[in-house]
């Protein structure tokens, strides 16, 4: 998008990501607090609000083409959201429009707090996006606190199978899980090659009876000291038999001999046999537990948003 909009004092364009990360240390210092780096070889597109020149706003999103191609608004920032009311619905609706032009089929924002951020929901409602609703829990805790729970113990595998690392998936298990993609046997949420080059090769694990594989538990690595659980997963006819819970011991069990102690769950509600382990199980022994809202907005026609199913029933 090469125009420039006018909303009163302030202009909003499209800029490239390093020239924003450079033109956010010109502007006031919120701006800095929620920028969002990118996270390697992921596509980007950043809008940034101006007045006089100076950055008063910005709004980062991530592009991904799998199965359809969408995006994930990373951060969004406004300085004095008061007073630049009519710019954050600009930036909200140039983002819009810079992601059309990229073919993408729908955007999605989450934030995490137990209170909602009212000058991002006001932006959002002021550009025709659906409210800001509870979707989930981010619980976050560590290996020691997880350590003491119970369910730790629990070791039982289905007759014939065992568990292995992720990193080991070998070419015929790979086509095998191609085959199931397109036969639709897991959510795409659930997709253990989605952004292969995030997972975190010391703590993801599968669950394997020969080349045929059963299942997984998948971590992304966020920071050096912090891993993202971002997919637990049986085969169906596996499921409700405590095999996933034996899949997630194991794999927050190699979390005691890496640098990454730090674990965060993103569970959300619609799963009601994950949640009442949550409740149960999980929330005992987290160190925080936060609601996480989302809105989705459509830029085309397309399929209805399944990403709400990311956890498999334990």
């Amino acid at each position: 998008m090469d125009h420039c909009t006018t909303v009163g004092r302030s202009e909003v364009r499209a800029v490239g990501v390093e020239q924003l990360s450079a033109l956010i240390r010109l502007g006031p210092p919120d701006l800095q607090q929620h920028y969002w780096y990118g996270s390697g070889n992921s596509e980007t597109v950043a809008i940034c609000a101006f007045v006089g020149g100076a950055p008063i706003g910005y709004a980062v999103a991530e592009l991904d083409r799998v199965p359809i191609r969408t995006a994930v608004v990373r951060s969004f920032v406004l300085a004095s959201p008061r007073d630049h009311q009519s710019s954050s619905i600009a930036v909200v609706k140039a983002l819009e429009a810079e992601l059309r032009e990229r073919d993408c089929e729908a955007v999605e924002i989450s934030v995490v707090g137990n209170s909602e951020p009212r000058a991002l929901a006001w932006a959002l409602r002021g550009a025709g996006w659906p409210n800001l609703e509870p979707k989930g829990l981010l619980c976050e805790t560590d290996y020691q606190h997880l350590s003491k729970a119970p369910w730790m113990n629990h070791r039982k595998l289905p007759p014939g199978s065992d568990i292995f690392f992720w990193k080991d998936l070998s070419p015929t298990q790979r086509a095998g899980l191609a085959c199931e993609r397109r036969q639709k046997c897991f959510p795409r949420s659930l997709d253990p090659c989605i952004a292969e080059e995030r997972i975190d090769a010391e703590t993801s694990v599968g669950l394997r009876a020969g080349d045929e594989v059963l299942g997984w538990c998948i971590y992304h690595r966020i920071t050096e000291s912090c891993t993202a659980c971002v997919a637990l997963f049986v085969r169906h006819a596996l499921q409700g038999q405590g095999y996933a819970i034996a899949l997630a011991a194991r794999s927050i069990q190699l979390h005691s001999s890496c640098p990454a102690q730090r674990i965060v769950f993103d569970v959300p509600f619609v799963n009601a046999h994950m949640m009442k382990f949550v409740r149960r199980g999980l929330l005992p022994y987290t160190t925080s537990a936060r609601l996480i809202r989302r809105s989705r907005q459509g830029l085309r026609d397309s399929p209805p948003f399944c990403g709400e199913d990311a956890w498999t029933q334990p």
